[in-house]
């Protein structure tokens, strides 16, 4: 059925699409509580573990932290890292059936909702730092100092790993959303 302009502008606008590889993770704050909106992508989670095995890889250590790719590479799925890609067989010095890490996005699309505060996309830098419920608790008390503005928030919350003494990468993007009144 064909919707109109405006009906497919809705559409767009009512949904908060992410895409995902690697390590980093979406968290949605909706109405001060967390939602994981992505799962990193290890090389131990069963699917993962199957692909690369598939491929003719193998994985090194299992949870809590995920395994290796080969015995180094603590991702499943990722940009770049060549030597898990195209140049494989040259870096391993054998042959394999597929790519042993991948750029294949996992997609998802949900539905906004008035109570969605802010979504936080961040290396596994500050969740190895930071619980979910500590980082919406930090969210909705900046929101609510400040406004709902941003501005300073990813900061702020890098800041906090920081002091934990992270040993990991901190990188953090907050978005926040402000719901106007629907049209008639």
């Amino acid at each position: 059925h064909v919707r109109s302009r405006r009906q497919r502008q809705m559409c767009i606008r009512d949904r908060l699409v992410v895409a995902h590889v690697g390590d980093s993770i979406a968290l949605l704050v909706r109405g001060g509580v967390p939602y994981e909106l992505t799962a990193p992508h290890k090389p131990a989670v069963p699917e993962e573990l199957a692909r690369i095995t598939r491929a003719g890889g193998w994985v090194t250590g299992r949870a809590p932290h995920g395994g290796r790719v080969n015995g180094v590479l603590a991702v499943s799925r990722s940009f770049g890292d060549v030597e898990y890609k195209t140049l494989k067989e040259a870096a391993w010095v054998q042959p394999f059936a597929d790519d042993l890490v991948s750029a294949r996005p996992d997609v998802l699309a949900t539905a906004l909702t008035p109570s969605d505060e802010c979504v936080v996309v961040a290396s596994d830098g500050l969740w190895d730092a930071l619980t979910y419920d500590e980082v919406a608790t930090v969210c909705v008390e900046w929101r609510s100092v400040h406004g709902g503005a941003a501005r300073g928030l990813p900061q702020l919350l890098a800041r906090r790993a920081v002091e934990r003494n992270v040993q990991d990468n901190v990188t953090v993007v907050v978005a926040t959303f402000t719901h106007a009144a629907p049209e008639p």
